[in-house]
């Protein structure tokens, strides 16, 4: 038993985390939860993985939004090794897109990395929606109630 254990994947949240909360039902268990715009706008693209698509989580999320996925399986890996470069990442995103993205949902954790590259592709007025700064909190919050803040 420990005080928190944290799914920093979403697929592992949206498919794992009931599971483990009604097993071990005395330890604390905190998922990522795929981040809602503030304002829908036709042009939000969410960039994901092929896995996270196929739940009903994810597939409940995208009708409620209205959004245009975007799967790209090979980036977490090549994020993970450092081999993710501006090219492929410009070669990737002209093929796979047609459509100007003026918001952005990163629906895999490895992808907040890529803010800034992003936004010299799409410009700085792109909105990059992730749930990072949520998390933290909601870890913190429950840390602090637990003592271990």
């Amino acid at each position: 038993m420990v005080d928190l254990i944290i799914f920093s994947n979403y697929l592992v949240s949206a498919t794992s985390l009931h599971y483990f909360r009604r097993k071990y039902k005395n330890q604390s268990f905190l998922g990522i939860k795929l981040q809602h715009p503030a304002t829908f706008k036709r042009t939000t693209h969410i960039f994901t993985t092929k896995a996270l698509t196929k739940t009903l989580r994810y597939k409940k999320f995208v009708r409620q939004i209205k959004g245009q996925t975007v799967v790209l399986d090979d980036w977490p890996l090549l994020i993970d090794d450092g081999e993710l470069g501006h090219g492929k990442i410009r070669r990737d995103l002209e093929v796979i897109s047609k459509d100007k993205p003026t918001q952005i949902i990163l629906a895999c954790s490895q992808f907040a990395e890529l803010k800034d590259e992003l936004r010299r592709l799409y410009g700085q007025n792109l909105k990059l929606i992730d749930n990072f700064d949520e998390v933290l909190r909601e870890v913190c919050h429950t840390l602090r109630i637990r003592g271990g803040l």
